[in-house]
């Protein structure tokens, strides 16, 4: 006996209704994407904005060092905060809204869930999803470590390859061509093994990530029709596989806001709060001791 159930009389629809409801479904589709071509737009100006603003006060603040002050902070360090750190913050922007918009998708697609398949289905996915949150949680935490080294190690790379590049003249002139460029290979490859540990962490947290969407759908259908001996008809199957996917965009969102904002946006902003704290507190002293 198949879990499918042949001519299931509330899956079938008057033909005047199923027009009403095409024609719907092509407004709602227009209608969304106009208004997230305008969300969009509205975001990606307010994200240019900010980085300009972000841009302008670092070069205000280091303008207004003393040598004394400049001389605490690399080139690097600081080339580094006005291109990588600035940018990150500016990507960050978009996920910001995204921290109160995915918990309301995710809500309103698990109560549709609960609705079609019960209470017993929608809740043994969504504890998949809880019990891998302590798992999400340390791979960020490494996630975070891992780029803050990484960004150490890129400050000391942009400060070496300036002094080259203002001091060529006297490196040509002495064939120290090749020191130099060992100098830089030694920094940039420990850069590069923390990249690959960080690119082995991320494809490990991605993996699991987009894993949890196609466990959460089969654990509630196994569910509703093994443990409850539900059948699964055609006017249930196709509503909770649609609200089913609907949940899994914002699982699969998530992982990308975690990392743009917890890790990535939470770096760059440490990093710049402390060079701004920093920079004061040098000023200060410096201002003393005159």
């Amino acid at each position: 006996m198949g879990i499918w159930q042949e001519n299931d009389p509330s899956a079938i629809v008057p033909r005047e209704q199923g027009w009403i409801l095409a024609f719907a479904i092509g407004v709602c589709a227009l209608c969304d994407f106009l208004s997230f071509s305008h969300y969009n737009m509205f975001v990606m100006k307010s994200a240019w904005r900010l980085r300009q603003a972000l841009v302008g006060i670092l070069f205000s603040k280091v303008c207004k060092l003393s040598q004394g002050t400049k001389a605490s902070y690399s080139q690097g360090k600081i080339t580094n905060m006005m291109s990588s750190d600035v940018d990150r913050l500016r990507m960050s922007v978009r996920r910001v809204n995204d921290l109160w918009l995915i918990p309301m998708r995710f809500c309103l697609a698990l109560y549709f869930v609960v609705a079609i398949l019960g209470t017993v289905p929608a809740l043994s996915g969504l504890g998949v999803m809880i019990v891998l949150i302590p798992i999400t949680k340390k791979f960020v935490k490494k996630l975070r470590k891992y780029q803050k080294d990484i960004l150490k190690y890129t400050d000391q790379r942009v400060k070496i390859t300036q002094e080259v590049m203002s001091g060529i003249r006297i490196i040509k002139l002495m064939a120290w061509e090749k020191s130099f460029y060992d100098k830089i290979g030694v920094v940039r490859n420990k850069e590069i093994q923390k990249i690959r540990v960080q690119a082995i962490y991320r494809a490990l947290y991605f993996s699991l990530s987009m894993s949890v969407p196609i466990i959460t759908v089969t654990l509630s259908l196994a569910v509703y029709t093994v443990v409850e001996g539900h059948r699964l008809t055609a006017s249930t199957a196709f509503p909770a596989l649609s609200l089913l996917n609907t949940l899994r965009e914002p699982l699969q969102q998530l992982p990308e806001v975690l990392m743009a904002l917890l890790v990535e946006g939470r770096v760059s902003l440490d990093r710049m709060n402390a060079f701004m704290n920093g920079a004061c507190v040098c000023a200060c002293r410096s201002a003393a001791v005159a």
